[in-house]
């Protein structure tokens, strides 16, 4: 499966909690909780700190895209 863009809305609805998904790749979760806390819950987070964020998390699933879990999410948040 192709990773969308960044552009894509599905990252910023998942690091904000807009879209109700947990992911099952640990490290996405980590990260989505990182940037929640970091930002009161995506409340208090601001267009350049959610873009770094959306980058940071794509990155993530490019680099671990034969990971089934990670397989598994982009099934999920884009299929």
């Amino acid at each position: 499966m192709q990773i969308p863009p960044s552009g894509h809305p599905a990252w910023r609805d998942l690091l904000t909690g807009k879209l109700a998904y947990q992911p099952s790749f640990l490290g996405a979760r980590v990260l989505v909780m990182r940037f929640r806390v970091n930002t009161n819950g995506g409340k208090k987070g601001d267009a350049e700190t959610t873009r770094v964020y959306v980058e940071e998390l794509r990155e993530l699933f490019q680099h671990n895209r034969e990971v089934p879990s990670v397989q598994q999410d982009l099934s999920k948040l884009f299929g």
